[in-house]
């Protein structure tokens, strides 16, 4: 499998840029800035698309903008092959915008850990395919205006520890789930933590059950935050509707059909957009009643 590398600071712009003076490079941040910056501390990749699709009114404004706060070096820019989904841009915080977002907010502090990495193109779809899953919620939430998205975590995803039986042993033992991220939706007076998985084929289907059977020991032991509305706690994202199907046919099998609609989204890449939708507008209708 071929390496991407991502580039350290000293790489951020362009050979024709780095022979400018710097201050040729300095902009006025706006608040659409340091939301993007604040975006990019939690997902750790988007592409052009991804963060026009979320701050700006048109892919040309969103080029335009992200590529002064490249020359900036407040964002990282990675070319990728074409191999990986035909995209050609890929954004992530450089250390000078983690330093910047760190005098500008009060929150905790901003890192830059992927600009130290190389990753498998694998590991860049997969990440992709995540932020993709950001994306589309997020505009999703704003169709509707019902529903607030927040807290998302993908760097800093917490870990869950459900108690799973072992038949063989006769015990409960304590398992990990690491999810690939997690975030909150607000609807009125009521909070509902959902954690993400993104499966690109590279997983066994026996793997994914039993971590979705992990996932439902965890919301059973939890009791779900908000009993008197569906508990919609994790939404799985399959790259295609055959490997969906397939596994949705195995998981039934493992686990009652009530449970995993209560709990559980199911989605292919096809169908994320109008898949979250009927999600949101499901969970807005039972908490009406």
């Amino acid at each position: 499998m071929p390496k991407v590398t991502m580039p350290f600071p000293n790489k951020l712009a362009s050979k024709a840029a780095s022979k400018r003076p710097l201050e040729a490079h300095r902009i006025r941040l706006t608040k659409r800035d340091i939301d993007i910056l604040t975006t990019l501390t939690e997902s750790k990749v988007m592409t052009t698309y991804q963060l026009s699709g979320l701050y700006f009114p048109s892919l040309q404004r969103a080029r335009k903008r992200l590529r002064l706060l490249h020359l900036a070096g407040l964002i990282a820019r990675m070319t990728l092959p074409v191999v990986v989904q035909g995209i050609p841009n890929l954004y992530s915080l450089s250390n000078k915008g983690a330093k910047m977002l760190n005098l500008t907010s009060s929150g905790r502090p901003a890192h830059n850990r992927l600009s130290r990495s190389t990753l498998a193109l694998s590991s860049v779809d997969h990440e992709i395919a995540i932020s993709e899953f950001r994306t589309r919620i997020a505009n999703v939430c704003k169709e509707g205006g019902r529903f607030r998205l927040s807290h998302w975590r993908q760097r800093s995803v917490q870990k869950l520890t459900a108690k799973v039986v072992d038949v063989a042993a006769g015990q409960l033992n304590a398992v990990t789930i690491v999810p690939d991220a997690s975030f909150q939706l607000n609807i009125e007076d009521h909070t509902l933590e959902v954690y993400v998985e993104v499966d690109r084929g590279t997983m066994a289907l026996g793997r994914l059950i039993n971590k979705v059977k992990c996932y439902s020991a965890f919301c059973r032991q939890q009791g779900g935050l908000q009993p008197e509305i569906p508990a919609l706690r994790v939404a799985f994202i399959f790259g295609s509707r055959r490997r969906k199907e397939s596994f949705v046919k195995s998981v039934e099998k493992e686990i009652g059909a009530a449970q995993l609609r209560s709990t559980f989204a199911f989605l292919d890449e096809g169908e994320l957009t109008r898949g979250m939708r009927q999600a949101l507008n499901n969970l807005a209708r039972q908490n009406s009643n």
